[in-house]
């Protein structure tokens, strides 16, 4: 069994991927790496590369071909609109509430979200929110691929 990660980290690495990307996870180091899936592609490919592009190929490569590194949740598994969605929801405030449920519909729903919450005030628990929400889905994660974690960083006693 491997060293705990830092679930905070792992939250940090989900929250930071691009549309298109996807974070793995080595069971053992607790390495993070992530790429995009158009790097995925090309590391399973057989074309001239440039020198620059041999290591990170190779790495990707490595990532795919080993067990011992587990993708973790991508955006599109994460959905961040239903944690939008569990957010409203979980405002006491019903005019705060039902305003964030309306901007969570239509073209640009994320951006008049993020607006709307602005306008009540409620940036810092939006962003508390949806960091537990990812430590959860992060949790989740390292505990269904059977790797440890920690919530606080480990600190070395002399």
């Amino acid at each position: 069994m491997g060293i705990p990660v830092l679930l905070k980290q792992v939250a940090e690495e989900l929250e930071a991927l691009p549309d298109g990307w996807t974070a793995y996870i080595h069971r053992e180091t607790g390495e993070l790496y992530s790429f995009s899936d158009e790097e995925s592609v090309e590391a399973e490919g057989e074309n001239e590369r440039a020198d620059w592009e041999i290591e990170s190929i190779a790495k990707t490569r490595e990532v795919l071909d080993s067990e011992a590194w587990i993708a973790l949740p991508n955006k599109f598994e994460i959905n961040e609109w239903e944690i939008m969605r569990n957010f409203a929801q979980s405002q006491t405030d019903r005019e705060a509430a039902e305003n964030l449920l309306q901007a969570i519909h239509g073209r640009g729903a994320f951006r008049y979200f993020k607006d709307v919450v602005n306008q009540h005030g409620l940036r810092d628990e939006w962003f508390e929110f949806k960091k537990r929400t990812l430590e959860e889905i992060a949790r989740e994660a390292l505990e269904e691929a059977g790797i440890p974690f920690s919530e606080e960083p480990r600190t070395e006693v002399n």
